[in-house]
């Protein structure tokens, strides 16, 4: 793991000049050739592995610039493309059915798929039904009526995600650009006592027109 040092210059209440730094740590980092398989490879299997194996809960961020590749990096662009056919949300899939064929069946995949448009949770599979983020005893975060598919297959789950209809705009830097920030929730879940296994969340977040 490496760190960057960013010093940024400050001017104090007493107009004195200072420099504040900020540190900034990381675990690898792509040029522009990069695959998404080795993104997946490096950056996000292994948390697939670990939520597995720790009944943890997870979130993979895709952030940047409009056109950068966010949107890209996470659908992919379909067969026949080379390297990048398959994005996160297709590796991710193939990697979690493996993981829980591996545990001799007895778990259920269950998959919800949302957008946050100007301040607003909209069900990307359920017509962009409006739903409600609420708190429970515990303090953890809840999406009230959210629709979710329990799902058989990574085939499955990519059939699922086509359907869905995010919000998207014509900007200066992309004539395709998601103007929402999609999220979409993977649960594994142990059926006989409805107890969730493990959670992860993949989020494609809107690009920054004026940061481009």
């Amino acid at each position: 793991r490496a760190s960057l040092v960013a010093h940024e210059p400050k001017v104090t209440v007493d107009l004195s000049r200072a420099m504040e730094n900020h540190t900034y740590k990381f675990d690898g980092v792509y040029g522009e050739s990069a695959t998404n398989q080795q993104v997946f490879d490096s950056a996000v299997r292994p948390m697939v592995e670990h939520l597995f194996a720790s009944r943890g809960h997870g979130t993979c961020f895709a952030y940047g610039q409009t056109g950068s590749g966010k949107t890209m990096t996470m659908e992919g662009l379909g067969s026949g493309e080379g390297d990048n056919s398959a994005g996160i949300y297709s590796l991710v899939a193939d990697d979690l059915f493996r993981n829980v064929r591996g545990a001799g069946g007895g778990l259920t995949v269950r998959a919800g798929f949302f957008e946050i448009y100007r301040g607003k949770c909209f069900d990307l599979l359920n017509k962009k039904r409006s739903v409600q983020v609420m708190e429970d005893e515990h303090g953890a975060q809840h999406v009230v009526g959210l629709h979710q598919s329990t799902l058989a297959s990574a085939e499955e789950l990519l059939l699922l995600l086509s359907t869905s209809d995010r919000t998207t705009r014509a900007t200066a830097q992309n004539t395709h650009s998601s103007r929402s920030h999609a999220v979409l929730q993977i649960e594994v879940v142990e059926p006989a006592s409805e107890s969730v296994r493990c959670t992860l969340s993949l989020v494609d977040l809107a690009g920054s027109a004026w940061a481009a």
